[in-house]
């Protein structure tokens, strides 16, 4: 991998940070993390974001409730009525702190390097037009046209190939707990920092996901750890709470930190 970029960041955000508990998209959360992000770009100017959501979206404006027998088929409609949603949201308030947006659906093909067309430097040169012209790119995977067996899995991982591609030394995964937990049951007992190397972190991981997303814990720190094993500075930090945005760019990010420094 080239050197990685300190002016370069990626941040992930998962389904629950900006869905309330009734499944719809929690627009006041979302402005408050597009604030963060624009303290942040003070410091690290190329960010891109990876969001979760689509589906929570569209089943909201579809007034579904979410269903354990859902099928491809269906999951895939819901993403596509979502996206819409999805995407004014974070136009409107982007455009509130006059920044321009511009949405990027990928799938696992979009990465291949060794086959033609060669996508994946197709999708690097438009992430790097995007960001040369100072659009914030608003990447989410394209489930409308993926399945189970070609899915990428999760939007962590998504968003790790993203930081590989654009050689960001930044990878910020918003979700719903503080962090890597001692103690599943409390959570104040955040790991602040973890060598992914020299620390035995895996011994509390725990099987399973959030409530309204794909990704888990296990996947968090899995992805967060392969980033700091490359040089990168990966964090797991709570999205949906206040002090945690408020923070960001200026005090740091409150979560678990993943580095080998």
């Amino acid at each position: 991998m080239d050197q990685l970029r300190d002016d370069t960041g990626v941040i992930k955000i998962g389904t629950d940070v900006i869905t309330t508990s009734e499944g719809h998209l929690d627009r006041q959360r979302m402005r408050q993390i597009v604030d963060g992000i624009m303290r942040i770009r003070q410091s690290v100017s190329r960010i891109l974001v990876v969001t979760s959501g689509a589906m929570a979206a569209g089943r909201a404006e579809m007034r579904q409730s979410r269903r354990a027998d859902e099928t491809v088929s269906e999951r895939q409609m819901y993403a596509s009525v979502g996206q819409g949603p999805l995407m004014n949201a974070y136009r409107h308030f982007f455009l509130n702190e006059g920044v321009v947006c511009g949405q990027v659906l990928l799938t696992p093909a979009d990465f291949n390097i060794t086959k033609p067309p060669y996508p994946y430097k197709n999708v690097s040169n438009t992430l790097e037009e995007m960001l040369l012209h100072d659009v914030l790119p608003v990447i989410n995977e394209n489930d409308t046209v993926a399945t189970v067996e070609l899915t990428i899995g999760d939007n962590d991982r998504l968003a790790a190939s993203i930081a590989r591609m654009m050689q960001a030394r930044i990878l910020i995964l918003l979700t719903s707990v503080n962090g890597l937990l001692r103690t599943v049951e409390d959570p104040e007992s955040v790991i602040p920092k973890v060598n992914p190397v020299t620390d035995n972190f895996e011994q509390y991981l725990h099987s399973g996901t959030s409530g309204n997303g794909t990704g888990g814990m296990k996947s968090k720190c899995n992805v967060a750890a392969e980033h700091a094993k490359m040089g990168g500075e990966a964090y797991i930090a709570n999205g949906k709470n206040d002090q945690v945005l408020r923070r960001m760019g200026s005090e740091g990010i409150s979560g678990t930190h993943f580095s080998l420094r």
